[in-house]
């Protein structure tokens, strides 16, 4: 059941499901780019390659405190641009998805104009949004409790071990609450419940989705990352540096993309085959 999810997520793997993805990397690179020549920062090198040596040597702290007011202001519209433009991509890739899983033929304009499961998204986001910050208020109270009792060492040891346990249960808990959110007609909340009892009913088979997405997420950054370093390294031997270093830089996105379209087509073929049967 598995490995036929497995294997039918690569053959489902189309062009117009890369369009989501695809927008906010163009949007994202495009914001960190207009920052970059507004404040001066492209001095140091590409966003791809960016000289960190040569920034702090450069006096990189009297950057910041010059620039102070840009930053603030670039991060606010980048988390607000991510946000709700990657809410309404989100929501418009996992109707695609769904309509792929499902074997449904679709119109993609009339999905864009439709914006079925923006709202769901967004409360998603913010549900996931408030875990995390409760989850963080709460390991900075344990580290301060366990940094008075055991010294910072042996705190800081503990603390790192919790925290990764902490955020592999809650992926364990919420892996399939997008594949719930759009295959399911439920709310957002009910969702997010689903998600947690899809792991307490099937832990094994959930903990191998987890597995599988990890593997290959690690198989497919070791080529792209392979791939990426032979770029750069011929970058040295060749006049066309910043061609070449484009080059390496989509070489990067497009297994990124991959990976990222990839691992959603497969957890929602996960969660049909063994949740909606």
């Amino acid at each position: 059941m598995l490995k036929e999810a497995y294997i039918k997520s690569w053959k489902q793997l189309n062009l117009l499901l890369f369009v989501p993805d695809l927008i906010i990397v163009i949007v994202n690179y495009g914001l960190l780019m207009l920052f970059m020549l507004t404040t001066g920062l492209s001095q140091f090198g590409s966003i791809s390659n960016f000289n960190v040596e040569s920034f702090f040597e450069s006096n990189g702290t009297k950057f910041i405190a010059d620039n102070l007011l840009k930053i603030i202001i670039f991060l606010i519209v980048f988390a607000v641009t991510n946000f709700i433009l990657g809410s309404g991509l989100m929501a418009l890739k996992f109707n695609l998805i769904k309509k792929t899983v499902r074997g449904e033929k679709y119109e993609f304009f009339k999905l864009i104009k439709s914006e079925k499961g923006f709202l769901r998204v967004v409360l998603m986001r913010l549900y996931v949004f408030i875990i995390g910050t409760v989850l963080f208020i709460l390991a900075i109270v344990i580290w301060a409790l366990m940094n008075k009792l055991l010294g910072f060492n042996a705190a800081f040891t503990i603390m790192l071990i919790l925290i990764i346990l902490a955020v592999i249960i809650i992926k364990l808990f919420l892996l399939f609450r997008y594949a719930d959110l759009f295959l399911d007609k439920k709310t957002t909340f009910k969702s997010l419940i689903s998600s947690i009892k899809c792991f307490i009913r099937k832990p094994g088979y959930t903990i191998l989705v987890l597995i599988l997405l990890a593997v290959t997420d690690l198989i497919l950054w070791l080529f792209s990352f392979g791939l990426t370093y032979g770029v750069d390294t011929f970058v040295l031997f060749n006049t066309l540096t910043w061609l070449i270093v484009g080059l390496g830089t989509i070489i990067y996105v497009l297994f990124r993309l991959v990976r990222l379209i990839w691992a959603d087509l497969f957890l929602f073929n996960a969660y049909k085959n063994k949740f909606k049967q």
